[in-house]
């Protein structure tokens, strides 16, 4: 299946936009996961299609999202508001990215690692990336296809 990187980029700009009231732009450079502060949030999508809808984050971009979602002061973002503030927001941006996605599916509930450097997608292939500024701060949206679920739909 081919996702469509403007509806991708476009969901992902109206829920920045709606929840944290912050503006984002689509740019071309590659997300540096060299990082010790990535944060990752991802949220699986089972049906007729199989795949995982992935978040990337560098710390300050997470806690600032935090702060605007839940109206903290910074010296108030506790790393469980980062965990429920990214969980919220891959959860939203998957939400609407499995309406793209053959029917029925299913969206399971979000997974968060605050030390994302190490999370692994085993048996899966990137289908669409993009990477994004908001204040400065950069951050990724990659949409991952189950690799059985490639090879199915190139059989067929």
């Amino acid at each position: 299946m081919q996702f469509l990187e403007k509806e991708v980029r476009e969901y992902t700009q109206f829920t920045w936009n709606t929840i944290l009231g912050l503006e984002v732009a689509q740019i071309s450079n590659r997300f540096q996961m060299n990082s010790n502060d990535i944060v990752v949030g991802k949220v699986q999508i089972q049906g007729s299609w199989a795949g995982q809808v992935v978040l990337f984050f560098h710390l300050p971009l997470a806690k600032m999202a935090a702060q605007k979602m839940f109206n903290l002061k910074p010296e108030e973002v506790s790393p469980e508001e980062v965990r429920d503030a990214v969980g919220e927001l891959v959860n939203m941006v998957g939400g609407n990215i499995k309406a793209l996605v053959p029917q029925p599916a299913k969206l399971f509930l979000p997974v968060v690692c605050l030390d994302g450097r190490d999370f692994h997608f085993p048996e899966t292939e990137p289908v669409c990336t993009e990477v994004f500024d908001s204040r400065g701060h950069q951050f990724m949206v990659q949409v991952l296809q189950t690799k059985e679920n490639l090879s199915s739909t190139s059989t067929s």
